[in-house]
């Protein structure tokens, strides 16, 4: 049988009386307003306005909840191990599975009576510091689910959706306030968790049969849309507005932006007070900008959306799309040009935002979100389940394999807004034809040296669908010239451009052009000592050292290890590369040695001179061995102590698309890894997430 665990029933977590407050909290023109009332009208410029401060009888409330997000996640593991147990029951029972809900996970059922009682003052509570943290806890716990299909032995399905009716209330809570909210410090959280949390119900409500609250909850998520569109300008340039709209898109197409962020551990200590530390000094690396460690998030290929099956629920997000996109864009350009040309100046705003920290990456998401909803929403849901689109299995995403991606079309409004960020058709005698303006090869350029810009200039790559765009924007930015190309491949940011080109190249061709471009930055030094010290004297370029082969560095592994990616793909230069490879690491420790040389005393020279010819001979033809063990850098130090191996990540993957060239090219690297590694080396490379890949 089952047991089921105690529970004091005598808790309250509800008290009508609080109910009765008009001193603290919303304003009572809108606590009067019931979450069932008539959502179709329109917000009222008043109901933009702060919240009062929180009842301090409210917040004491808050604070002696005995409720936490990690013990419903046990609880509800513990009721995922019951529900399991009723398939070995040969028996038939018909079981109350609200009964069992309550007696298995109590804290969904304190925390639903917790939002009945401060539902009239959650506006004020996500405004401040501890009160905002357990109005997010509240609704996490709430929107717990878990889906079993029924049994082979009982009819019933014991599947526990999320609770919409909480959901519903904790929204009409912010119903006036979401601007506000959207630009605090802690109520913009409160804000992203609960739209979270909306997104979920319409995804567990998708399919059924429409009923009242789900009607309900599309109304106030078009309110909340109706609150901040107006100000989209203004809130995308926001550190806090511009997490909100992005939350909001993400609702629009069904992402979790949970699964974004690597798991609902991500997340949970939002909000939550943070305890104070330390400064430490950091000594971040020169040739990397601090503001792109925080942007280079927001490319992560790992887009998890859901295809609402609703046809209402399609249509309406759709609309809601596309009047987020006109306000955000076109702001204040309802009067156009006879032509339909658009103000000159569009562009150059445009390229402003994108180069925000905050804006920027709003418009990459912008575009990833309108390549999703570039379907007729008016055609059918696609039969299978799309549920799974655009997410990588672990073992891909370790090896930095990139899945496939929607795509837009010509003519569509992800193509328009491109179009309009890289003033594609903006000179004069261009106008209205396919032929890109020169000004757009200029942008582009600029676009690649700033992290947010580059970043959006690797979700064009990856989002176009026309493959004459692609080849003319590739044109365009000189991506098909060994000096341009040499050029990005240096910057300290443009680089991650060119590992994105590499990926998405289109035709064999093209590869064939990429790989000839970049083969000399394996093989030879580049010739760029003039705009080094230029970069140097700015403080905005790399140190890398160009008197040794570029893609050879650690810091630009990245790009061989794209570049070998390519080779293996397209099968192109797969020989000639490896060869290069191995003479490229010649050269680096025939410099090496050269130093060497320069730094010993006068005394010494002549014989110095003559051993290092003699190494240098033999470092001409640097074995397999050599090199396979000079890319992955092995380092197992630690690992006695109870600590990980390191290894080189882009280097130990270039490895993993070497063997899977041509046959004939990688029995060499099969035979060092077999024969010249011992027995302890491999265990400890198996021991590693990306080696244990080989």
């Amino acid at each position: 049988m089952i047991t089921t665990p105690t529970i004091n029933q005598e808790q309250s977590y509800a008290s009508k009386e609080r109910h009765q407050r008009s001193s603290y909290g919303p304003s009572s023109a809108l606590m009067e307003e019931s979450y069932e009332g008539n959502f179709n009208e329109s917000t009222s410029d008043s109901a933009f306005q702060r919240p009062r401060r929180p009842n301090p009888d409210t917040l004491s409330y808050c604070k002696v909840l005995p409720l936490s997000l990690q013990i419903a996640q046990t609880e509800l593991k513990e009721f995922e191990h019951q529900m399991s147990l009723l398939k070995n029951e040969d028996e038939q029972e018909v079981l109350d599975v609200e009964e069992m809900i309550q007696n298995f996970i109590p804290s969904r059922t304190a925390a639903q009576s917790a939002i009945e009682e401060v539902q009239n003052e959650i506006a004020s509570l996500a405004g401040d510091e501890e009160g905002s943290a357990m109005m997010e806890t509240l609704a996490k716990i709430v929107c717990i689910s878990y889906n079993a299909s029924s049994s082979s032995n009982t009819e019933q399905d014991f599947s526990l959706p999320p609770d919409t009716n909480s959901v519903i209330k904790l929204m009409n809570g912010l119903k006036g306030y979401c601007l506000h909210l959207s630009t605090h410090r802690y109520g913009s959280h409160v804000l992203q968790t609960i739209l979270q949390c909306a997104g979920k119900c319409m995804k567990a409500n998708d399919g059924q049969t429409s009923g009242k609250e789900k009607q309900l909850l599309c109304k106030l998520i078009k309110n909340v849309l109706d609150e901040l569109i107006p100000h989209t300008r203004e809130l995308s340039v926001h550190i806090c507005g511009s997490h909100v709209l992005r939350t909001l898109l993400y609702l629009l197409v069904g992402v979790q932006i949970e699964d974004m962020k690597g798991g609902s551990q991500a997340s949970s200590h939002r909000g939550k007070p943070k305890k104070k530390k330390k400064k430490k000094k950091k000594f971040p690396n020169a040739g990397m900008d601090p503001n792109q460690l925080s942007a280079k998030n927001v490319s992560n290929p790992m887009l998890k959306y859901h295809l609402y099956k609703d046809k209402e629920v399609a249509l309406l997000f759709h609309s809601c799309l596309t009047d987020f996109t006109n306000a955000f864009i076109y702001e204040n350009r309802k009067e156009t040009a006879s032509d339909g040309a658009i103000d000159a100046n569009l562009g150059y705003e445009l390229q402003t935002l994108v180069c925000h920290p905050s804006a920027g990456p709003l418009l990459s998401v912008l575009l990833r979100v309108l390549c999703i909803m570039d379907r007729n929403p008016k055609d059918n849901p696609p039969s299978s389940s799309t549920d799974d689109n655009g997410s990588l299995d672990r073992d891909y995403r370790l090896l930095g394999i990139s899945p496939p991606e929607p795509q837009y079309q010509s003519e569509s409004t992800a193509d328009k807004l491109v179009k309009a960020i890289l003033c594609w058709e903006d000179d004069e005698n261009n106008k209205g034809s396919s032929i890109p303006s020169a000004k757009s090869g200029d942008i582009i350029y600029g676009l690649s040296g700033e992290p947010t810009g580059s970043i959006f200039l690797e979700t064009v790559l990856r989002s176009c669908g026309s493959d004459e765009f692609y080849a003319d924007f590739c044109k365009k930015a000189g991506f098909f010239s060994a000096e341009p190309l040499h050029d990005y491949t240096t910057h300290s940011v443009s680089n991650f451009v060119i590992q994105t080109l590499l990926v998405t190249c289109r035709t064999k061709e093209q590869a064939e052009i990429l790989y000839k471009g970049l083969m000399p930055c394996v093989t030879t030094c580049q010739k760029l000592e003039k705009q080094q010290n230029v970069q140097n004297e700015e403080g905005n370029g790399t140190n890398n050292d160009l008197s040794l082969p570029l893609l050879l560095q650690k810091k630009r592994r990245g790009v061989l290890f794209r570049l070998v990616e390519l080779c293996a793909k397209w099968k192109v230069g797969q020989e000639k590369l490896l060869k290069g490879i191995y003479s490229g690491f010649a050269i680096m420790e025939t410099k090496t040695l050269k130093g060497e040389i320069e730094d010993s005393t006068e005394k010494e020279e002549d014989a110095e001179k003559s051993k290092a010819r003699k190494r240098k001979k033999k470092t001409q033809s640097l074995s397999v061995d050599q090199c396979v063990r000079k890319l992955l850098d092995l380092d197992a130090s630690d690992l006695a102590t109870g600590g990980r191996i390191s290894l080189d990540t882009n280097g130990a993957r270039a490895i993993y698309h070497m063997l899977h060239f041509v046959p004939r090219l990688c029995g060499d690297i099969l035979e060092t890894l077999v024969n010249q590694f011992s027995t302890d080396e491999i265990e400890k490379l198996a021991m590693d997430g990306v080696g244990s890949r080989w």
